[in-house]
Order: C-alpha cells, then sequence, then structure tokens
C-alpha cells in the first residue's frame, strides 16, 4: 500500500504517519500545474502498488496511525467498495456546472467537454450528469485498488493533456490543478464505482 500527500510547495508536513509519503508539487515541473504536476509524479511512483491513495495539504483519513493497523482497516473496506473517499460536498445554492464557471475561466468547461468527446465519448453523458448536479467529492483525497488507479490516471491525463493544448496562451495552473476533483466524480459514475465514504482530518 502505498499513500502520498500532494503539496503545492516544499513546506514540509510534520506527523506524517509512517505510511504517507510527501511529494511537493514545486519539486516538479509540468507547466506548473500545482497538485496534477505532483499527481502525475504518483503515478510513476505508485507503480506495482496493490492500494494507493492520493491526498492534498496534510489530509489525512480518520483511522489509526499505526500502519498496520491502517493497512487492515483500508483492505477491508476495499473488499466492500472499490475507493475511499471524502464525504461528499453539495453545493446549495448553484450547479456543478456554475461552480466550475464562475471559479474558472467559463469557456474552461467546454474545453473539458470537446476534450471528452474527442477523447471518451462514451463518458459524456455522465459528464452531464455531474455538472447538471450539485454534489462532488472535493479535494481530490482517495484510496483505492492499483488497476482502478491505473486506469483512472490515464483516462484523466489523456483529458488533461488535451485540456492544455487548447489553453496554450492562458495561465493554467490553478485551472488545471481543479480538473481532477470535478473529473473523478465523472470517472466514478460512469465506471459504477461503489465508494466507501470517510471524514478527513487535517495536519499541518
Amino acid at each position: 500500500m502505498k499513500i502520498f500527500t500532494l503539496t503545492n510547495d516544499n513546506h514540509q508536513l510534520n506527523n506524517l504517519p509512517e505510511y504517507c509519503c510527501q511529494v511537493y508539487a514545486g519539486d516538479l515541473d509540468i507547466n506548473k500545474w500545482g497538485y496534477l504536476s505532483a499527481l502525475h509524479e504518483v503515478v510513476k511512483m505508485g507503480r506495482d502498488a496493490d492500494v494507493i491513495g492520493v491526498t492534498t495539504d496534510g489530509r489525512l483519513f480518520c483511522a489509526q496511525t499505526k500502519a498496520e493497523e491502517w493497512e487492515m482497516s483500508i483492505k477491508r473496506f476495499l473488499s466492500e467498495a472499490d475507493m475511499i473517499v471524502e464525504p461528499v460536498n453539495t453545493f446549495e445554492s448553484e450547479r456543478v456546472s456554475a461552480q466550475f464557471a464562475r471559479c474558472h475561466i467559463p469557456s474552461c468547461m467546454f474545453y473539458v467537454y470537446e476534450a471528452i468527446c474527442n477523447t471518451y465519448p462514451h463518458y459524456e453523458n455522465d459528464f452531464f450528469r455531474v455538472m447538471d448536479g450539485r454534489k462532488l467529492h472535493l479535494h481530490n483525497t482517495f484510496i483505492t485498488k492499483g488497476y482502478v488507479f491505473d486506469d483512472y490516471m490515464k483516462w484523466l491525463f489523456d483529458i488533461v493533456f488535451y485540456v492544455a493544448k487548447m489553453l496554450k496562451g492562458t495561465p493554467q495552473n490553478y485551472i488545471l490543478a481543479s480538473l481532477p476533483e470535478r473529473l473523478m466524480e465523472v470517472y466514478i459514475q460512469h465506471n459504477g464505482l461503489v465508494v466507501k465514504e470517510i471524514s478527513c482530518i487535517r495536519i499541518k
């Protein structure tokens, strides 16, 4: 089992459990994509792991701090579910599409839609379903089985690299770094993944 916590700078997180590895986005350079550049590095670091987890900014799923006990708990959860995520976040006053457009350049959502239509057209209906809804699992924080992680990362970065080409000349860091938490919901729904929701704590 490998758990990676992503940070946007080289601030050392204290009191990380022994089963966690910190990955600095600032140490990497994929057009300075923040968390997304660190996530791309995790794809290489997590190869051959049976269980892989990703958290951001010191978030940790609440559980025992001893590695052996925590690993047993995770594997028990994943015997009944495909992915462990934070509790779902509900937008009371707007749909996901409106929140996405408000936080970024409005055309970005259309770029993502075009990317999906041209790379994975069978995901189109699920994309609209998520964008038209009001719920997301935020913070790009999850733990899943190795083969699910590999498939999700290939799908995600195929779309991300497509969007990056369309955003050429536009500041990309925050826009691209925020895509995984929106697109993860699309991937979950399309593949019918069973999720187990666990709250997170945050360490500094």
